[in-house]
């Protein structure tokens, strides 16, 4: 927070208040950006540039004839470059608990009161994932700001999901039985917990609203529809009966719209909440984006705020954690009387650190004008005593100022009263934001100074007080200015996410595609540069790229799968000794609980939060994952640290198969029949393709990194994450064993409760030894073929996307060159007319260009660098370039100490190869 002033003396305030007697409204597009050369570009200037540039070359091709292929590509790109494309917007999660303030932080960051629910009604405000995006429309006319909803609801898997997981909760709350002795008469229910309740209220409100009432839900309710699955199909058909009402597109999205904020929130508020009378379908609901026009949104910045911590229900807090597992940024908030001893928050925060790194998390610590009169009153010390002592003053001098009438004095005297309280309210939110910052760094000892977290004090409720009014009167002005809020600084703080971002997207539009089209204009309009020999070149590197990527993408998914698995051998090799810890803490410890608590543990899938339950051996809670999870994290932790080891390897085998792809391409281009001209420009154009592909590896490896990160947290539990490995196992054992009963006794005379033919408790015992620790299909085995299956498949899944992206841009080049070829088609006398009226517009154009290029910064740091040099020696290449072979080279280079071997290698130059080519001329 920023530096506060001392209290003006009496004498002084008179003339302070003149200026802050009545304040304007705050003004928020008056504050300032972080340096960066994207604030200063003028973007107003290229983009009207760009559309006279557009509008030119439209203009000129007016009338063209539908079958010159090739003018109608030159207006289509014409029309393509009038506007820069962005580049996808950076996502921004708001994370934090049940009331933590994160829906009036929203408001407040869009200076948008009533944007988003707060919980002011004192309940949840906001149950659904909730983004904030841009409206690229020009939908702001005539003083009008339109509003609009895009409510996306979930597909049918997860759906029947949901309603599976409801069900679960409803039936086991009211059919609850974990008697430890089946002999005994069994006792309809114990006192319930109050995780049980919540669960059972939660499934009943979605029951009620599916169904219409409670009456009709429970006209399809019973013990016996459950088992069957046959309740579990009437929710479904009633889900799709309820969304089939709306008007939804083919993506399950239904649209509204709204003039202001409050007219789409009266909207979409059932989707989000429950509110009182009406149908509320917010458990149905995947998500909702909203989206208006806003700076920080058109700049390139999606807010996603996610439900509160505290949400029992397991599907749909799963589902939050994938969304949260694809953003950028996240912003971890919560009250600032927790903020530095809730474990949650600094446990999500170290994860989120070692995922994303700690430029891309936050902190804010948010209500920190929350203090009572009571407690300022308990404040002490220097200079708090000083301040107490002049609002003493000030209330004596009010006391005579009122005893003598005097009006005028007592007025000014009682706005000085006002401002001291202020100011000892300030000097304490400063000091208390500097202790829990202090507080909050000591939580993260053992890092280093650049993995602690920036951490934001915020008050949103006096930065909304700021912005109300027009015109704020001095008894109505917040104790904090709007500076000392905390809003200005994380609204800085967003915008500079994208702005690099958004330099380098203009900057490729003005510095690469603006001159491109104008190459491609003048090939268009120029005969001398059609050259058949373009086309045979084309030909010649088609065929040699499909034969290079023909197996190059399975090669290279196959050497990370061996990595993978070998990374795992160390465990696997181990896996005797996991089993046995695992086999001593079932049978020792789990399988020595009394049958109530044990089932409960398992009815709540191993995990039983603190508090909630008051069984006997559960006052603390527990999470019966996250002790599976700790017995096996030391050997994902070194699978983890060889896999890291081995991605150093897997770069350079990568890299080194790229040169060999460039080399090959230049080799292919000297061996070609084409003449040399040719020659020389299709390499000139080759050259700037290497740079790109070696930039998107580095971009390939950034995410593999990542990967690698976010698979050992999912591993290991980082985070208490409910959406973790083990419960990919568990999860079904636990519901197996938890509805596994053996047979009833026969019952010849019909009793009701006959009993069981042996101890439950030992049978469901007996299921979960088998299920768990049967030693050819053991728990163990399970989690590490689970892992890796999962691992391999998200690494496939990057690999394909990788290898396409480079496909394309060999494919781009590709076409480059064809571009350069003869037109295969007769060109009529109106497009030669057309192609002589782009001919003389040609330098208006390149001006054009010289001009926008002034516009950019002169320097531009580019990501990823420069690539290296090519080597001037002739690389020795096979045809089948295997990347296993090159990794195991790699790898084995960097364990006998060659790495820094120089490779033998020689490129023959273009002139040797122009004089040894026969014919040349």
């Amino acid at each position: 927070m920023a530096a506060l002033d001392e209290p003006l003396p009496f004498e002084e305030f008179p003339n302070y208040l003149k200026t802050h007697k009545l304040v304007d409204k705050y003004d928020s597009s008056e504050e300032p950006k972080s340096p960066h050369p994207w604030w200063e570009l003028d973007k107003r200037g290229i983009d009207a540039e760009l559309k006279e540039f557009a509008q030119l070359v439209i203009d000129a091709l007016k009338g063209l004839p539908d079958n010159d292929k090739e003018l109608q590509h030159l207006l289509r790109a014409a029309s393509a470059l009038s506007q820069v494309e962005r580049s996808p917007a950076i996502k921004v999660a708001l994370i934090g608990a049940q009331g933590a303030g994160k829906s009036l932080l929203t408001n407040a960051l869009f200076d948008c009161d009533g944007l988003s629910i707060t919980g002011a009604d004192g309940q949840a405000c906001t149950s659904a994932i909730t983004r904030y995006a841009h409206y690229p429309g020009e939908n702001d006319q005539d003083g009008e700001r339109y509003f609009f909803a895009e409510v996306r609801f979930f597909n049918a898997e997860k759906m029947e999901t949901m309603i599976n997981e409801h069900a679960r909760s409803y039936y086991y709350y009211q059919n609850d039985d974990d008697s430890d002795d089946e002999d005994e008469p069994r006792v309809k229910s114990r006192r319930q917990d109050e995780q049980d309740r919540r669960a059972k209220d939660t499934a009943e409100d979605v029951f009620n609203t599916l169904f219409g009432s409670r009456e009709k839900f429970l006209e399809c309710w019973s013990p016996s529809a459950y088992k069957s699955g046959e309740f579990s199909g009437i929710c479904q058909h009633k889900c799709d009966e309820a969304i089939a009402k709306l008007n939804l597109n083919s993506q399950r999205v239904a649209t509204y719209m709204g003039n202001d904020q409050g007219k789409l929130l009266e909207r979409i508020k059932p989707f989000l909440t429950k509110v009182k009378g009406e149908v509320c379908l917010w458990p149905l609901v995947d998500s909702v984006t909203v989206r208006f026009r806003h700076d920080l949104l058109q700049q390139g910045i999606e807010l996603i705020d996610l439900p509160g911590w505290g949400d029992i229900n397991l599907s749909r807090v799963r589902h939050a954690e994938d969304i949260k597992d694809s953003v950028d940024v996240e912003i971890l908030v919560a009250d600032t009387i927790r903020i530095a001893s809730d474990d949650a928050v600094i446990n999500n925060a170290r994860a989120a650190i070692t995922l994303r790194g700690a430029a891309n998390v936050r902190l804010v610590a948010t209500k920190i004008d929350s203090l009572t009169p009571n407690q300022l009153s308990q404040c002490s010390g220097p200079p708090y005593d000083r301040i107490k002592e002049m609002i003493q003053e000030a209330e004596e001098e009010e006391n005579r100022a009122e005893e003598e009438d005097d009006i005028i004095g007592r007025d000014t005297i009682t706005k000085y009263k006002s401002y001291l309280q202020r100011c000892l309210k300030q000097r304490k939110i400063t000091d208390r934001a500097n202790d829990i910052t202090l507080e909050i760094s000591t939580k993260f000892q053992g890092r280093s100074a650049n993995d602690l977290p920036d951490i934001f004090h915020a008050s949103a409720s006096d930065y909304m007080d700021s912005i109300k009014k027009t015109k704020i009167k001095f008894a109505d002005q917040p104790a904090l200015s709007p500076s000392m809020t905390g809003i200005p600084a994380i609204r800085q703080f967003l915008f500079s996410l994208p702005a690099q971002k958004n330099l380098d997207d203009y900057s490729t539009h003005v510095n690469v595609l603006v001159p491109a089209f104008i190459e491609k204009a003048k090939r268009a309009t120029t005969e001398s540069d059609r050259d058949a020999g373009f086309r045979t070149l084309a030909d010649e590197f088609d065929c040699m790229r499909h034969a290079f990527f023909k197996d190059f993408l399975s090669q290279t998914q196959c050497a990370f799968r061996n990595i993978s698995k070998n990374c795992l051998d160390k465990m696997r090799a181990d896996a005797n000794t996991y089993k046995e810890l695992v086999n001593k803490k079932l049978t020792k410890h789990w399988f020595a609980l009394k049958g109530p608590t044990f089932n409960k543990i398992l009815k709540c899938r191993g995990t039983v939060p603190q508090g909630a339950s008051k069984a006997k051996g559960l006052e603390n809670g527990c999470n019966w994952n996250k002790e599976l999870s700790d017995l096996l994290a030391p050997g994902f932790q070194r699978s983890y640290i060889k896999h890291v080891e081995c991605m150093h390897d897997m770069k350079r085998a990568l890299s080194e198969a790229l040169d060999h792809t460039h080399c090959r391409a230049i080799r292919m281009m000297d061996d070609s029949s084409a003449n040399l001209v040719v020659v020389e420009k299709a390499k000139k154009k080759w050259m700037d393709v290497r740079p790109k592909m070696q930039a998107k590896l580095k971009v390939l490896m950034d995410r593999i990194d990542r990967i690698e990160k976010r698979t050992l947290l999912w591993a290991m539990m980082e985070g208490d994450r409910d959406n973790n490995l083990v419960s990919c196992i568990t999860d079904g054992h636990y519901d197996a064993v938890f509805g596994a009963a053996p047979a009833l006794k026969p019952n010849p005379n019909g009793k009701k409760n006959p009993g069981y033919v042996s101890p439950k408790i030992k049978f469901q015992r007996d299921i979960m030894a088998k299920l768990f620790l049967l030693d050819k299909d053991h728990f163990v085995d399970h989690i590490i073929t689970h892992f890796q299956s999962e691992f391999d498949r998200i690494m496939n899944s990057v690999l394909a996307e990788h290898f396409d992206d480079v496909s394309k841009l060999l494919e781009t080049f590709s076409a480059t060159l064809r571009g350069q070829a003869p037109v295969d088609y007769m060109i009529t006398q109106v497009g030669e007319d057309i192609r002589s009226e782009l001919l003389r517009l040609i330098p208006t154009l390149e001006d054009k260009s010289a001009a926008m290029r002034e516009k950019m910064p002169k320097r531009i740091k580019m990501e990823g660098g420069a690539a290296a040099p090519i080597p001037e020696d002739d690389i020795a290449i096979s045809d089948n370039i295997n990347v296993v072979d090159l990794y195991e080279k790699e790898s084995k280079r960097k364990r006998t100490g060659e790495g820094s071997t120089t490779r033998v290698v020689r490129i023959k130059k273009a002139s040797e190869t122009a004089v040894k080519r026969p014919g040349y001329r």
